[in-house]
């Protein structure tokens, strides 16, 4: 027999039956699964004559999730040898909810902390830590996050971030733009040997970088540079582009102004109140989309203080 429940609540100091309860009743295989993951078993028959094939797959998403008092469906009469884990699968429920608790650095489905977005299937998270690391994970509620853990947002394959740092050993800062590697193990986006200080990140498309200057530099005007025109996508170990040889002040990421509503294909309003409450709405709207979108635009000044923040 297989299958396949959801055990939602149990009584102290009280015993459930997980099978049907008849004499001699074992349990050969069981796993838990809160995402409601779905592997794959390869199972290994005992031989017998007229058993054609001795080794078959068992793939627990064709299993509906039932009740824990649920008999559960019948699998093969045959005994059973051996089993072992031939894959593991994803998860099989519906897209969910997924909070991220920065004070116990945990993921959740409570509505604790900042809301990551919906995940479902095989969707993934990038973790971004303070020793300028980064990697790719699944939302499994149920994995802790290193204490360097600075911030986690929904990996988005192809999303490219630009970064804006400083070298300490040119004495300049430079920007680079690159795209994520879908790898579990930890990846530097900043060159661990040099004295490189992080200084902002943004993943938006057609963002501004302005630049202001100190010293004798000090009255020369903010120079606004496009990001995407400035330097090219290339991979997350590459040096970048240096920005300018003047004395920096402050390094800020802006988001690119959204267009005018065309007023030929825009309703006429009757009144100043009206015009208003549009622009209200627009604003709601625009503010609501960034929100769900879950991408970073992190603005750091030059201030030893804001640049431990990451």
């Amino acid at each position: 027999m297989m299958k396949r429940c959801a055990i939602k609540s149990i009584t102290r100091e009280r015993e459930y039956d997980l099978t049907k309860g008849t004499p001699k009743s074992e349990i050969l295989y069981m796993s838990v699964n809160p995402n409601g993951e779905a592997e794959v078993l390869k199972i290994y028959f005992r031989p017998r004559p007229r058993l054609k094939k001795v080794i078959v797959d068992l793939d627990f998403s064709t299993v509906a999730i039932k009740g824990r008092q649920s008999q559960g469906n019948l699998f093969s009469r045959y005994g059973i040898h051996k089993i072992s884990l031939k894959e593991r699968g994803t998860s099989t429920l519906g897209g969910q909810n997924i909070w991220y608790d920065e004070d116990v650095r945990r993921l959740n489905t409570d509505g604790r902390g900042v809301l990551l977005g919906e995940f479902k299937g095989d969707d993934k998270i990038v973790v971004w830590t303070t020793k300028n690391l980064y990697y790719i994970t699944d939302f499994n509620v149920g994995q802790h996050f290193p204490d360097e853990t600075v911030r986690i947002d929904r990996y988005v394959p192809g999303r490219v971030y630009s970064v804006c740092y400083f070298d300490g050993e040119q004495g300049y800062y430079y920007m680079k733009r690159f795209q994520l590697e879908a790898s579990e193990k930890m990846q530097s986006f900043l060159d661990e040997g040099a004295q490189v200080r992080f200084v902002a990140m943004t993943d938006r498309s057609g963002a501004k970088l302005v630049v202001t200057y100190q010293g004798a530099q000090a009255s020369r005007p903010a120079d606004e540079i496009d990001v995407d025109s400035f330097v090219g996508v290339k991979s997350h170990r590459a040096k970048g582009k240096r920005i300018t040889t003047y004395d920096v002040a402050t390094l800020t990421f802006v988001a690119p102004e959204q267009p005018e509503p065309d007023p030929d294909t825009t309703e006429g309003s009757d009144s100043a109140t009206d015009d208003e409450a549009d622009q209200m709405d627009a604003a709601a709207v625009e503010t609501e989309e960034s929100a769900a979108d879950g991408s970073v635009d992190t603005v750091i000044t030059d201030d030893p203080e804001q640049l431990n923040l990451f």
